[in-house]
């Protein structure tokens, strides 16, 4: 799986936790890793970021990580919250996709990769974090989508499903909470997602799109 020369990644929420560990992983096995993040001066969404980034090289893949996390019942969810969460979790990754995957075809192809949360569809009811969980659900129809549409231009779209995974800005006290319910018998570390990111983005990648992949230690299992 090793990685063409010039084959950039643009890695979208780099500073922390999975996009991290996700852009050392990509570095490590060859690729030319360009992160986003308000903490390094690059907010996707700030005027410029995009134009300047997209001039010096256009991406080979782009690797999708921010989403923020609310734990509140349905029903004590304001709707600047549920604003806020389907702007983090879902309408950010649209604007994104808008402007990244036209280019990418125009390229002759290239690789998506966002992160859900594991538990997500299914059919199942989620009391723990639903307002969360329904962007994400929502994410995962964007990206089903995007797969389709854009699989003739040899442009794949997959998501990612992670379960608890302990980082710097993890919650101890949800992982203290779900750590049993685990069949593995631990927590997920942010390099437990390196091995199907490499894949996703490969070569040998190409011929997996449209896919919801659970990285989870069983979880998801129920």
């Amino acid at each position: 799986m090793g990685a063409t020369p010039n084959r950039r990644v643009w890695v979208v929420g780099s500073t922390s936790g999975i996009g991290a560990e996700a852009g050392r992983a990509l570095a490590e096995a060859g690729y030319e890793v360009y992160g986003f993040g308000r903490s390094i001066g690059r907010d996707i969404d700030a005027a410029g970021v995009l134009e300047a980034a997209f001039a010096e090289a256009v991406p080979w893949a782009w690797i999708h990580c921010p989403g923020d996390y609310l734990e509140r019942p349905l029903l004590d969810t304001g709707d600047a919250e549920w604003s806020a969460l389907l702007d983090s979790n879902l309408l950010g990754f649209v604007r994104m996709a808008r402007r990244v995957l036209p280019v990418m075809a125009d390229h002759g192809g290239g690789r998506v990769v966002a992160f859900g949360a594991a538990g997500v569809g299914g059919g199942r009811g989620i009391v723990r974090a639903p307002a969360y969980f329904a962007a994400k659900a929502a994410l995962a129809s964007v990206v089903s989508s995007l797969a389709k549409e854009w699989a003739k231009h040899q442009v794949t779209c997959n998501l990612v499903l992670p379960g608890v995974i302990a980082h710097e800005g993890s919650s101890r006290q949800l992982e203290t909470r779900l750590l049993a319910r685990i069949p593995a018998g631990r927590l997920g570390k942010p390099r437990d997602l390196a091995g199907l990111v490499r894949l996703l983005v490969s070569d040998e990648g190409g011929y997996i799109t449209g896919q919801e992949l659970a990285v989870d230690g069983g979880l998801s299992l129920g």
